[in-house]
């Protein structure tokens, strides 16, 4: 079916290219819907590929995975721009306390700023904070 609103949190950058997933968000919105996306996108107009190895455990132990891509907001925005009225992006803002956990070492935590909102960080140190994509059909 299609809906009004469709919403999907956190998983666009775990795509190693943003096309198929946000082509399949667009179809499952009807005309003049919207789709709420976050995901990790670049103000910049440098899209990031990051790939990395998890070596704390035995199970993970060089295989590299791909994760936390980080996309051009300009690229999606010329992608979308002959199928949606419109694209827009608004950074996320965190007021949260996500702990380290020593054991998983590549999920996400904060990390306190006096300059600005609490910037989530991954184990390889990247910046993780998301990024509001608001698309109108």
């Amino acid at each position: 079916g299609q809906y009004d609103v469709v919403i999907a949190c956190c998983f666009l950058s775990l795509f190693r290219e943003f096309e198929e997933p946000v082509d399949k968000l667009v179809d499952l919105c009807r005309p003049e819907g919207y789709v709420l996306a976050t995901g990790l996108f670049n103000a910049y107009d440098i899209d990031v590929r990051v790939e990395y190895c998890d070596n704390s455990k035995e199970q993970t132990e060089g295989q590299w995975q791909t994760d936390s891509n980080r996309f051009s907001q300009r690229r999606v925005s010329e992608y979308l721009k002959d199928t949606v009225r419109s694209v827009e992006f608004e950074e996320c803002q965190y007021d949260l306390n996500l702990e380290h956990d020593a054991d998983n070492p590549v999920h996400v935590w904060t990390v306190k700023s006096e300059q600005a909102s609490p910037w989530l960080i991954n184990g390889a140190w990247q910046i993780a904070n998301q990024t509001l994509m608001i698309i109108q059909k």
